[in-house]
């Protein structure tokens, strides 16, 4: 994105989100996404390990938070951490095969 396209911060901010932020969580096993943005603050909603895991709070603070604030300068920035929903439970083997289904026994 040039200069001359952001002239909307909003799309500006969205495509941060959409196009950097939530790639890089994704390779972690989280995820993010704009929930709102108004005057001065911003609401993030993250899942998986961006919400939970291990450092989830620098990945929050130090990316996410950055990221937002290199397109909107100095705003609030808050976080909904979503719950996993009750469901089937999936092993590794299941998400490795990428189809959710867990391997057939020979």
């Amino acid at each position: 994105m040039t200069k001359a396209d952001a002239s909307d911060p909003l799309e500006e901010l969205t495509a941060m989100v959409e196009d950097v932020l939530r790639p890089l969580v994704r390779v972690d096993g989280g995820d993010v996404e704009l929930v709102a943005a108004g005057e001065g603050s911003v609401l993030l909603r993250v899942s998986g390990s961006a919400a939970f895991g291990p450092g989830s709070e620098r990945v929050r603070q130090q990316v996410l938070c950055a990221g937002v604030r290199k397109v909107l300068g100095d705003v609030e920035v808050a976080f909904d951490k979503a719950v996993p929903r009750p469901g089937r439970v999936t092993s590794g083997a299941e998400e490795a095969d990428g189809r959710g289904a867990a391997p057939s026994e020979p």
